[in-house]
């Protein structure tokens, strides 16, 4: 099932998502908290809806009242995010032959945005597609051992490798200006940075770790 998220971050060049979101045709749509407000900007009617709500205005969450879906309220107080529960939520509903797109994850706070990046890790680990979208940025993180074949996006000119949680060792590029091979991204350091594919198409092979690709309009 494709399951989309929308979540509380900043969501600029809205025309372009909502494209997007309409080739995606997600079957569940879940809004996390103020993504209640996306979801109106969208025109999209949620199936579910979560979070303590302490971010979202409470006259929207009384529109939504009657609301025939899902409806779960966490305690402000609470171990994890809106939106890592929101993506708990979606891996069920996925299943491992699903797909999960989260906009909203990004925005002016950055300590939301880099939790955001690294609970890719949750999906990934348990292998159901995942990817995170703004106006500007597409992310998704494989596993080693991986093939990925990877396609230009319209408006997308850099694709950005970076590797999460430690090294990324074994990595082949084919069909990118910078080409590697059998090569080693080591953690905390830039040299998988705006790169761009040759082609539409390119493809990606790592070996062993955890790899960020980031697709980039600018």
């Amino acid at each position: 099932m494709k399951v989309l998220i929308l979540t509380g971050g900043r969501l600029n060049d809205s025309g372009n998502l909502r494209e997007k979101v309409q080739r995606y045709n997600p079957k569940w749509v879940i809004a996390a908290d103020s993504g209640l407000v996306h979801a109106q900007r969208f025109g999209l009617i949620p199936n579910e809806i979560l979070g303590d709500f302490d971010s979202v205005d409470s006259a929207l969450v009384k529109q939504y009242q009657n609301f025939q879906g899902e409806i779960t309220q966490y305690p402000p107080r609470k171990d994890y995010t809106d939106t890592e529960l929101a993506i708990e939520a979606a891996m069920e509903k996925a299943g491992h032959t699903g797909e999960i797109w989260i906009l909203g994850g990004t925005g002016s706070r950055i300590d939301h945005s880099l939790a955001n990046v690294t609970l890719l890790k949750q999906p990934t680990d348990a292998g159901v597609r995942c990817r995170l979208l703004d106006g500007h940025n597409t992310v998704q993180m494989v596993k080693a051992p991986a093939v990925l074949d990877v396609e230009k996006e319209e408006g997308m000119r850099y694709i950005s490798l970076i590797p999460m949680f430690g090294d990324v060792a074994g990595v082949t590029l084919e069909g990118f200006l910078y080409p590697l091979q059998d090569a080693l991204l080591p953690s905390g350091r830039s040299l998988g940075i705006s790169n761009e594919l040759l082609y539409h198409r390119g493809r990606i092979r790592i070996i062993s770790g955890y790899l960020l690709i980031i697709q980039s309009s600018d």
